[in-house]
């Protein structure tokens, strides 16, 4: 979807402030506050758009995140279901290069990083796996759901 310059302004708005109102999205783009409704709706309901809760991990006890780097054999598809199956995976990315998978995983500690990574190397189509501990973040909040707790 070619989106117009309103319309990334919307965007670019509610990634900044999701909970923002229509009102006041109005105002900031010079729409009523109908038109913006209905326009957030249409982005929303073509996939561009998403409204999601934002927090930070560590606030909820994961004071540990890693890329776990998987090469595997075998129906790469069937080792990434299982691999996002996993609770402490956040976000998966089935890559190009020497790499076949790519995950995120939060932890609170060592301990149970291991056990998270220990996981993931014990399923079936997984040959090797690297781990990439994360020593700081810059940006964004992520979207962590409380299945993780």
């Amino acid at each position: 979807m070619r989106l117009d310059e309103t319309s990334r302004r919307i965007v670019d708005l509610l990634s900044a402030d999701g909970r923002m109102s229509y009102a006041l999205l109005g105002r900031s783009v010079n729409l009523s506050e109908a038109a913006v409704r209905q326009r957030v709706q249409r982005l929303m309901e073509t996939g561009v758009l998403r409204i999601a809760c934002l927090v930070e991990p560590e606030q909820l006890g994961f004071s540990r995140a890693a890329t776990v780097a998987v090469k595997c054999r075998g129906s790469l598809e069937t080792v990434a279901k299982a691999i996002g199956a996993i609770d402490a995976v956040q976000r998966l990315a089935m890559t190009s290069g020497s790499i076949d998978i790519m995950a995120s995983v939060l932890a609170t500690d060592d301990e149970d990083l291991l056990r998270k990574v220990n996981e993931i190397r014990r399923l079936e189509g997984v040959l090797e796996v690297e781990i990439f501990m994360h020593l700081g973040r810059r940006g964004a909040a992520e979207a962590v759901g409380t299945r993780h707790l």
